[in-house]
C-alpha cells in the first residue's frame, strides 16, 4: 500500500505540475496572441506609412521632372532670344553700314550736281517741282544743241 500512496502522490504532484504548466501555457498563448495582434497592427501602420511615403516620393520625383523640363525649355527659349538679339544686332549693323554707304553716295551725287549742272534743266526750288511739275526752260536756257 505504501507503493500505491507514493504513486498516488506522484500522480497528484504530476497533475498539479501539469495543471500549472497548462495554466502557464494558456497565459503564454494569450500573451503571444496579444503580441501578435500588436505586431500585426504595427505592421499595418508601417505599411500605411510606407505607402504614404512612397506616394510622396513619386510626387516629388514627378515635380522634379516637371521642373527639369521647364528649366530645359526656358534654357532653349533663352538661347533663341539670344540668337534673335544677335540677329537683330547684326541686321542693325548692316542697316547702319548701308545707311552710311547711301549717305556717302548721296554726298557724291550732291558734289557731282554742284560741279556739273545738268544741261537743259532749269533749276527751280523743290517746292515748285512738286506743285507745278517740271517747267520747260525759257528760250536760250534749253538743251544745248
Amino acid at each position: 500500500l505504501g507503493k500505491l500512496s507514493v504513486v498516488e502522490a506522484e500522480r497528484k504532484n504530476t497533475e498539479e505540475v501539469a495543471s500549472a504548466l497548462a495554466q502557464e501555457l494558456r497565459q503564454a498563448q494569450e500573451a503571444a496572441h496579444v503580441a501578435m495582434e500588436k505586431s500585426t497592427r504595427s505592421c499595418s501602420a508601417l505599411e500605411m506609412k510606407s505607402h504614404v511615403l512612397q506616394d510622396k516620393a513619386q510626387q516629388q520625383i514627378r515635380a522634379w521632372q516637371e521642373f527639369r523640363q521647364k528649366e530645359c525649355w526656358l534654357n532653349l527659349l533663352q538661347e533663341r532670344v539670344a540668337e534673335c538679339i544677335q540677329t537683330e544686332s547684326l541686321g542693325r549693323s548692316a542697316l547702319r553700314a548701308e545707311t552710311c554707304r547711301l549717305m556717302e553716295e548721296l554726298k557724291r551725287f550732291d558734289q557731282q550736281l554742284a560741279v556739273e549742272p545738268l544741261a537743259g534743266i532749269v533749276e527751280s526750288p523743290p517746292e515748285a517741282l512738286h506743285e507745278e511739275g517740271l517747267q520747260e526752260a525759257p528760250e536760250g536756257e534749253g538743251v544745248a544743241e
